[in-house]
């Protein structure tokens, strides 16, 4: 599933299919991981926000 919404993501550039793709790779780490990607999440959200609101 994580490999399909990345393939999907890469070909439409729909956000949802790359939080999808993000959320699955999230599951598959460990917590200690998780904790150096509250960066990332952040940009997703902010990324997110600015193409709903287009």
């Amino acid at each position: 599933m994580r490999d399909f919404s990345w393939t999907y993501f890469s070909m439409t550039g729909d956000v949802d299919a790359y939080l999808l793709y993000k959320e699955i790779a999230r599951s598959e780490m460990g917590e200690g991981e998780e904790l150096a990607d509250a960066g990332t999440n952040r940009t997703e959200a902010a990324l997110h926000s600015t193409l709903s609101s287009s």
